[in-house]
This record gives structure tokens, sequence and C-alpha cells, in this order.
């Protein structure tokens, strides 16, 4: 979905004319930027959460010439769906609900791609 297709789809469950629609979505999103561009997390009921993380440095090296490199630290943003998003978007692409749990999970032969 596009962001003109997100516009006119709230505009039009809402009853809201595209103007509003999108004024309500810039201000929506604006507000989320600056909350995690401030370290902020922001918490959404019935969706899900975004936090900024600290990925910590990590050292790799060149196959070839065997450097070492150093990645630093860095922060990016993480999305955690709630539990009824998650399951939701799971059940569009067959998965099981109890997929977290699944340790010993094989593939048929079926599965196989050539």
């Amino acid at each position: 979905m596009t962001s003109k297709q997100f516009v006119r789809y709230v505009a039009k469950k809402n009853g809201w004319t595209l103007p509003t629609a999108r004024v309500a979505i810039a201000s929506i999103f604006d507000s989320l930027y600056s909350a995690l561009t401030d370290g902020e997390s922001v918490k959404i009921l019935n969706f899900g959460t975004f936090d900024v993380v600290t990925r910590k440095p990590k050292a790799i090296g060149k196959p070839d010439t065997h450097e070492r490199y150093i990645i630093p630290e860095r922060k990016y943003v993480r999305f955690l769906p709630n539990t009824y998003l998650r399951h939701d978007v799971r059940r569009l692409i067959n998965v099981p609900d109890n997929a977290d749990e699944i340790d010993d999970f094989e593939f048929d032969d079926s599965d196989e791609i050539d």
C-alpha cells in the first residue's frame, strides 16, 4: 500500500476529506519520528511497540587478507508487533500459532526447491 492509498483508506474509513486524513497521518508519523529520534519507545495499543535499540560493536575479518575490522555500535529502530497482530499475520501465510514453540520442524520432500 502506498502513502496515497493509505491516506485514501483512512479518509474513507473515517468519513474524512483527503486533506484532513493527510494532516492526521502526517501528525502521527511526525510524533512517532520525534519520539524515536529522542530515544523514546512508542507503544501503540492493539498494534505494537517501536523502540530504539543499540547494536553492540562487532569485530569481523576479511576472509582473503585476514584483516580485522570493528563495526562500531549503532542504533536502529525495532518494531515488535503485539500478540494479536502477529497471530493474524501468521494466519495469512498459514504459519501455526505455536510456531515459536516448535523445535523439531522438518521439511517434507515436496517442500524442496529445484
